[in-house]
C-alpha cells in the first residue's frame, strides 16, 4: 500500500473502538445463536443467495434417496449435511436446501443413501424411499398480509424523501466516495475500509441518513482523523464505491490541486485566541497541507489590552478536511474548529482516468 510504514506500525498499536459497536454486537450474537440452534440461518432466511439457491433447488436434476431396509437412522448424515438439508429427528429433508455436497453419501457407513435423476424411475420401488420435504402453507388472508407488508416497507424506509443527493454537513464520507447515490448503491457494508484506516477515524454510520445508508462508512472526528498521505481505504473497497486514489493525486501533486473531503471551519464563539485572548497555534501547528491552510494573523488583542495576538484563520481552497485540527483542538467538549463536507470532492467514476474499476 502507498503509506509510509511508520503509519502502518501506528495503525497496529492502537487501541480500536466502533460507534454503535453495542447494537452491532447484539445482532452478531443473535445470529450466532440462531444458527445454533437452526443450522444455517442466516443463508437459509436472511441472505439473497440463500433463497436463490433454495428456489433453483427445488428443481434439481438429482434427488436423494434413502434405503428404507439399510437405514439404521444413525445421525450422521445429520452431523455431515453442510446445507442443513437434514432434519435430526431424521423424518423429513428440504431438497430446497441440498447443496449436493454428497457428505452424507460418504459418510453413511451402511450405504443407505443413494442418488439418481429426479425422473428416474428405481427398479425396486419399494426397496427405496424418497425423504419428504417439509413446506410452507400460506392461507389466502396470510398471504396477502404477507405481501402487503413486504411492499410496504420500501416506501416506508424512504420516508425522508428518497436517497440523498448528499450526505447532512456533518457526515463526512472517506475519500474517492463516489456521489451518494451511487455510493450507496455500490457499498455492501463490508467494513473493508473501516479495518484498513490506521486512525480510527472512519465509523459505521447509524440512521442519520436513514435506512439506505445503514452502516455506510463515515469519517468520525471524535475517534481520528484522515491521515494526509493515507489512501488505504480506496484501494480495499472490493466494489468501487470508493474510487482508488493516489498519494499524488491526495495531496494534489497529480491533479494541481489537493484531494478534498471537506472545509474546516472556526466557530469563534468557542476559539480561545478569538474568544479569550488565549494564546492557541495548536491547528495551525497540526495542518498538514503545504501551504497550511490555517493562516495565523497578528492582530491587537482590545479586551486585555494586550499587545498582540495569533488569530487563526481558514483558506477553503487550501483545507482538505482531513480533520486533524478539529480532533487535534484542546477547547473541550465541542471543538473550537469543525469540518463539514463543504466542497468535497467525488468521483463520478473515470474523472482521474482510472481504468481500475
Amino acid at each position: 500500500l502507498e503509506i509510509y510504514p511508520l503509519l502502518n506500525l501506528v495503525g497496529e498499536s492502537m487501541k480500536r473502538s466502533y460507534q454503535e459497536a453495542l447494537i452491532i454486537g447484539i445482532l452478531f450474537l443473535a445470529l450466532i445463536i440462531t444458527s445454533a440452534l437452526m443450522p444455517r440461518f442466516f443463508c437459509r432466511y436472511l441472505c439473497p443467495s440463500g433463497a436463490l439457491l433454495a428456489l433453483l433447488s427445488r428443481f434439481s436434476l438429482v434427488n436423494r434417496l434413502v434405503k428404507k431396509d439399510s437405514c439404521q437412522k444413525c445421525p450422521r448424515c445429520f452431523r455431515f449435511c453442510q446445507g442443513g438439508a437434514n432434519e435430526k429427528d431424521m423424518k423429513s429433508w428440504h431438497q430446497s436446501e441440498c447443496m449436493l455436497c454428497l457428505n452424507c453419501l460418504y459418510s453413511c457407513k451402511e450405504n443407505a443413501v443413494t442418488l439418481q435423476f429426479s425422473g428416474q424411475k428405481p427398479e425396486k420401488k419399494e426397496a427405496l424411499i424418497t425423504l419428504p420435504e417439509k413446506r410452507l402453507y400460506l392461507s389466502r388472508r396470510q398471504l396477502i398480509i404477507t405481501g402487503i407488508t413486504s411492499l410496504s416497507l420500501v416506501p416506508l424506509m424512504r420516508t425522508q424523501g428518497g436517497l440523498p443527493e448528499r450526505c447532512p454537513p456533518l457526515l463526512i464520507r472517506p475519500p474517492g466516495a463516489r456521489p451518494e447515490k451511487e455510493f450507496l448503491a455500490r457499498c455492501i457494508r463490508c467494513g473493508q475500509c473501516i479495518r484498513a484506516c490506521p486512525l480510527n477515524a472512519l465509523q459505521p454510520a447509524g440512521v442519520q441518513l436513514g435506512a439506505e445508508a445503514l452502516w455506510t462508512p463515515i469519517l468520525n472526528l471524535q475517534y481520528g482523523y484522515c491521515e494526509h498521505f493515507c489512501t488505504h481505504c480506496t484501494l480495499v473497497c472490493p466494489t468501487g464505491a470508493l474510487h482508488p486514489i493516489t498519494q499524488a493525486v491526495k495531496i494534489g501533486v497529480q491533479t494541481g490541486k489537493p484531494f478534498k473531503i471537506g472545509t474546516a471551519f472556526i466557530n469563534r464563539g468557542n476559539c480561545l485566541p478569538w474568544a479569550n485572548g488565549t494564546a492557541c497555534i495548536v491547528c495551525e501547528e497540526h495542518c498538514p497541507t503545504a501551504p497550511k491552510a490555517i493562516k495565523l494573523k497578528e492582530k491587537k488583542y482590545w479586551a486585555l489590552q494586550k499587545n498582540v495576538i495569533k488569530l487563526p484563520s481558514i483558506e477553503p481552497k487550501l483545507c482538505t478536511g482531513c480533520g486533524i485540527c478539529q480532533f487535534m483542538c484542546p477547547v473541550k467538549g465541542k471543538p473550537a474548529i469543525y469540518v463539514t463536507n463543504w466542497g468535497e470532492s467525488r468521483h463520478p467514476g473515470d474523472l482521474l482516468g482510472s481504468t481500475r474499476r
